[in-house]
Order: structure tokens, then C-alpha cells, then sequence
């Protein structure tokens, strides 16, 4: 999974690999809302968005259910940081410093 997202009810949610990435969907996505507004703007614009996912859920534990249960196994889960890996945060640092 990426770690930036971009979410609008007319598409759903999807990932990208890079801030850069995302934020051109969401604003190529805002384009197709400003396209088709010649009657008025969609409500649903008011909820695009894109962003950093910062944690996502993890499985933190399985083991056999209690004896008697109406379940095979018991499951548990619990938010984990989601880490860059150092190649893709030296990217996004030299992508920042780019002159324009």
C-alpha cells in the first residue's frame, strides 16, 4: 500500500507511492468536478481530499478460540505506524528541494 491517499466518494479511496502523486490525482480529479459544473458544482466535492496515511491496521494477534465458542479463532487488531522506507524519504527530500 502507498502511503498517501486520495478519497472521493464518486472514486473511493486509493493509494499512491508519493505526496506528488497524490495530490496531482486529487487535483486532476477536482478538474473533472470543475468541468462538469456547468449546472452547479456536486456536492461531493466538499469531501475530496488526499493526505499521508500516518497508521493502518495490523493483525496483533491469533489464537484458537475458547472452547465452546461459536468461533474457530480469536483475532485482534491494533494501529501501526506506517514507516517509510529511507530510499522513498530521500526522494520526497530531494523532490522538495527542487528549483522551479
Amino acid at each position: 500500500m502507498g502511503r498517501f491517499f486520495v478519497y472521493d466518494p464518486e472514486c473511493g479511496f486509493e493509494t499512491y507511492t508519493t505526496a506528488k502523486e497524490a495530490e496531482e490525482a486529487a487535483e486532476g480529479i477536482l478538474e473533472e468536478y470543475r468541468d462538469n459544473a456547468g449546472d452547479g458544482w456536486d456536492e461531493c466535492v466538499a469531501s475530496l481530499c488526499w493526505g499521508e496515511i500516518r497508521e493502518q491496521v495490523v493483525q496483533t494477534d491469533r489464537r484458537p478460540a475458547p472452547e465452546g465458542s461459536s468461533f474457530d479463532e480469536y483475532w485482534d487488531f491494533g494501529l501501526k505506524p506506517v514507516v517509510p522506507d529511507e530510499s522513498e524519504a530521500w526522494n520526497e527530500a530531494n523532490t522538495r528541494c527542487e528549483v522551479r
